[in-house]
């Protein structure tokens, strides 16, 4: 269950700023931005510790038996350069060079690319939702 709920405390808010920026606007003004911001932190800080607390469950007793779908073992190459590329797109969004430039969100990009890295080689539920999570907001974000 807290993976769950780590997934609501952590994606609610990021969807609520990319998919309602008015709503998350008027929620700024009426509490103050550094008290919105301090609110925001917490809130996803906490969605991150229970998604965190759920994987770790999932990987002990009767939920490593919970598999929605077994993964291809030769994907695994694929997911490697997935998430190589991810990592590069995440510490170009960092700096002052030539791919921040013509990518318009390379931090949102490489998340994506990692999520789908991992999605595509790990297919227990507690995965899924913990990519997934990542997926749908980075994805959200791009678009």
């Amino acid at each position: 269950i807290y993976i769950y709920i780590g997934a609501l405390l952590f994606g609610g808010p990021h969807l609520l700023s990319i998919l309602f920026p008015a709503l998350r606007d008027n929620f700024e003004k009426s509490l103050g931005e550094k008290p919105w911001k301090g609110l925001y932190a917490i809130v996803s800080l906490a969605g991150l510790v229970f998604l965190a607390i759920g994987y770790l469950q999932s990987r002990a007793g009767p939920a490593t038996l919970d598999i929605l779908y077994d993964a291809p073992y030769e994907l695994r190459h694929l997911t490697m350069l997935l998430v190589l590329l991810g990592f590069i797109f995440i510490g170009a969004s960092h700096g002052k060079g030539y791919m921040k430039k013509w990518l318009r969100n390379p931090m949102s990009i490489g998340v994506s690319l990692w999520a789908i890295g991992h999605l595509l080689v790990n297919g227990q539920r507690a995965d899924v939702w913990l990519f997934g999570t990542f997926l749908v907001v980075g994805l959200a974000d791009i678009v």
